[in-house]
């Protein structure tokens, strides 16, 4: 009974709801148009407004970044032009400091040349007096010194610093012994010999046949020859000197300065 009720309402019902659908369903390809169109037109209008934001985006980024960089190189500069500015005083203070020192050595000048001059000539005199040993070295050297003293061109520092190396070197021969080969005049006959310097103490000469020795004597300012006896001990000398023998004790003639 309750069955045959609600098929009969149904069979009621589907004609007015036939009549509701079907105004609806006629329509539905047109609004589905609009629809879609408004719908597209919506996403376009979305789609240009998000494009403008990522614009707006990149350009206020890259805009940033400009202005962080440019405040980079500004910090830069600052302490660039902070460390300029240390090292211009400091440039300014040592031109100062040159200046002075400039000054100052126009007169030290004024005062170490006529000393040094005295020097050249001091040196030149003891070269003269001394022991013949290296003779044309020694006088070359002096020579070089004089002529630097006369050359406008080389400075007062300059000057002083070659006539001290000579003075130097000639102290040095002092503490050390030296042989060389050379020819000596003796008695007007020239003859090749090997030189023995031990210091200043004494200065030896041994012909290359080692038939002869001899010494430069001080008192008299000449070559003076040795007995056969110092012949072993003057080459043994040499060889010392030339490092071919371990240093020895030597017998050879030494003049001590009289007491006047």
């Amino acid at each position: 009974m309750l069955n045959s009720c609600v098929a009969g309402l149904c069979r009621a019902a589907l004609p007015a709801l036939l009549i509701l659908v079907a105004p609806n369903v006629g329509a539905t390809p047109e609004v589905l148009r609009s629809s879609i169109q408004v719908q597209s037109q919506a996403d376009a209008e979305a789609a240009r407004s998000q494009a403008d934001i990522d614009r707006m985006t990149e350009e206020t980024r890259q805009m940033f970044d400009e202005y962080r960089n440019a405040m980079q190189e500004i910090e830069q500069l600052r302490i660039y032009n902070e460390q300029m500015a240390r090292q211009v005083a400091n440039q300014e203070r040592e031109m100062a400091s040159i200046q002075r020192q400039i000054d100052e050595f126009e007169g030290v000048e004024r005062g170490i040349t006529p000393l040094m001059v005295r020097m050249v000539d001091t040196l030149d005199r003891f070269v003269q007096l001394d022991a013949p040993f290296l003779p044309e070295e020694r006088r070359n050297r002096v020579e070089n010194v004089k002529s630097l003293m006369d050359d406008a061109n080389v400075a007062v520092g300059e000057r002083y610093r070659r006539l001290m190396e000579a003075y130097t070197i000639e102290m040095d021969y002092a503490r050390n012994m030296d042989t060389y080969s050379g020819m000596l005049d003796f008695g007007g006959s020239l003859r090749e010999v090997n030189f023995l310097r031990l210091g200043r103490l004494v200065l030896l000469y041994q012909t290359l046949d080692r038939s002869e020795t001899g010494f430069w004597d001080t008192r008299t300012n000449e070559w003076a020859r040795l007995g056969d006896e110092y012949r072993t001990p003057v080459n043994d000398g040499i060889r010392m000197a030339q490092r071919l023998a371990a240093p020895d004790l030597l017998a050879i003639p030494i003049i001590v300065p009289e007491r006047n």
